[in-house]
């Protein structure tokens, strides 16, 4: 026996939906090619806004054939069900201040960016530097026992990060 447990099952794919129901019941929708033919390409015709009325119907038809056929093995659950076993979801918004060493760092990282000239060449890298300065100062020292020179390079620290964090020391 096999099991497949999707989130929304591979939605507005036939053909990965006809992979899925495959693997779990091997051929009971025919190979692919008979798969396409007799209900993807039926149903793919339908769904269009300027599908014709004769599309809209076969791809009714088509559709219903297919849930009926796979209502045997494929059984989809919504959200609803799972509601009742959860807590209500809760968001919280925490807002946590800087550091000291964090402001100083940010500020002299943003310095260091508006000088630069070409300064978006580099937006990508900037904003992955300035997570490491958000999420902990510590993120932009060399790893402990990074005792070579190729090994303390590729930390990448900036000499004025690398200043920065000498003077908070």
């Amino acid at each position: 026996r096999r099991l497949a447990l999707t989130g929304t099952p591979v939605q507005n794919n036939l053909h990965e939906y006809f992979v899925m129901v495959d693997w779990i019941r091997p051929n009971s929708l025919g190979t692919r090619a008979e798969f396409t033919q007799n209900f993807a390409d039926a149903i793919e015709r339908g769904q269009h806004t300027d599908s014709s009325k004769q599309d809209v119907a076969k791809m009714r038809k088509r559709a219903y054939i297919l849930h009926t056929k796979l209502s045997e093995f494929v059984h989809r659950k919504g959200y609803a069900v799972l509601r009742q076993g959860l807590p209500p979801k809760r968001e919280l918004v925490v807002v946590v201040n800087l550091s000291p060493l964090q402001r100083r760092l940010y500020r002299a990282y943003c310095a260091k960016v508006v000088n630069a000239e070409g300064t978006n060449k580099q937006l990508f890298r900037d904003y992955q530097t300035l997570l490491s300065v958000w999420d902990h100062p510590a993120m932009l020292l060399p790893p402990k026992g990074a005792a070579t020179a190729a090994e303390r390079e590729s930390c990448e620290v900036d000499t004025e990060t690398a200043s920065v964090l000498q003077q908070a020391d």
